[in-house]
């Protein structure tokens, strides 16, 4: 009897034993099922995606897109052939939009095209497809820009040309993957002003502020094409009578010549000064600098079409009495 009763309370403790432990293993799954996965990649976690099987990275974004890409309402406002150069400290000193339209822009921030001269230290590709990239200036500022997938870009867009070619330029310096890459070189980026919301990114502004879509990059140490010789023929020798010589006055300097440089920013060293307009954009580079760092280049290094304009107005002194109906002049370099 006694032997019966010892086995009884033996089953009923292995039992016991065996709930509690199955108990306690449903607990901590379930834990573990509450807990959020890491991706290691807080610069994607909180975008909404679109399925995309021919961008590059098999999806493209949907947060404020359409003002990305350049498929908006307000994206006639932008105008394409003005551009306006502009530093890291002073695109981040801008206030933060209290809204975030989704099809309509932030005026007049996110109707500009800016141009930066800044050190790109970082890129990576995102979920979304984009090009993710951070510039930083010497005073510890960052700021994002970021060059979209065509493929996740409207056909209409107006952008889209200058989304191909910025694409195209990155990608024959630096092969791009989802791994943050290091850079630490100088660039000229042109693109239009954006606002983001903040939700973590790596190397994102305070308030926001990003290029996107970026339109141009330019690296400081790029090289130029070298241009294809030409069979040039020679020229046949022709009889041209000498001319007879005039003796033509020498005109007698009038007013007094300023005494200094009437040109601002000659060199092209900092932001501001000059207006660039036309079909092709000048873009300031290093690529073949003068006395600095910096070149203006004019034009484009190949199928040029339409001029490319760059302008400044420079005041001419009172004192100067042999322009006297005019005091303003606009100096312009122009390529066709």
């Amino acid at each position: 009897m006694k032997r019966r009763i010892f086995l009884v309370l033996v089953l009923l403790l292995v039992v016991a034993v065996v709930g509690i432990s199955t108990a306690y293993t449903h607990q901590v799954s379930a834990k573990q099922q509450q807990q959020p996965q890491d991706t290691g990649n807080a610069d994607t976690d909180h975008e909404a995606l679109r399925s995309s099987p021919l961008s590059s990275s098999g999806s493209c974004g949907l947060e404020r897109w359409a003002v990305k890409t350049g498929t908006d309402a307000d994206v006639g406002l932008i105008n394409l052939q003005s551009t306006t150069q502009t530093t890291i400290a002073s695109l981040v000193a801008l206030p933060t939009p209290s809204n975030l339209p989704p099809n309509n822009r932030i005026q007049p921030t996110e109707t500009t095209v800016f141009q930066l001269h800044e050190t790109l230290t970082e890129y990576k590709l995102e979920s979304d497809s984009d090009y993710h990239l951070i510039l930083a200036d010497g005073a510890g500022n960052t700021m994002i820009v970021e060059i979209p997938d065509p493929t996740c870009v409207g056909a209409s867009s107006p952008l889209l040309p200058g989304i191909q070619q910025a694409r195209s330029e990155f990608d024959a310096r630096y092969t791009v993957t989802d791994t943050f890459q290091t850079a630490n070189v100088p660039v000229t980026i042109i693109g239009v002003g954006f606002f983001d919301f903040l939700h973590g990114q790596t190397g994102v502004a305070p308030n926001g502020i990003e290029l996107h879509a970026v339109l141009d990059v330019q690296f400081g140490n790029g090289g130029t094409p070298t241009p294809t010789a030409t069979n040039i023929p020679t020229p046949i020798a022709t009889n041209i009578p000498t001319p007879t010589p005039t003796n033509i006055p020498t005109p007698t300097p009038t007013g007094t010549p300023p005494t200094s440089n009437l040109i601002q920013n000659g060199s092209f060293e900092t932001s501001g000064s000059w207006t660039y307009t036309g079909q092709n954009l000048p873009i300031c580079t290093t690529t073949r600098a003068h006395s600095g760092r910096y070149s203006l280049r004019v034009g484009t290094t190949s199928g040029q079409q339409g001029d490319s304009i760059a302008d400044q107005m420079v005041t001419i002194p009172s004192s100067t009495t042999s322009m006297p109906d005019r005091r303003q002049t606009s100096l312009t370099v122009v390529c066709r």
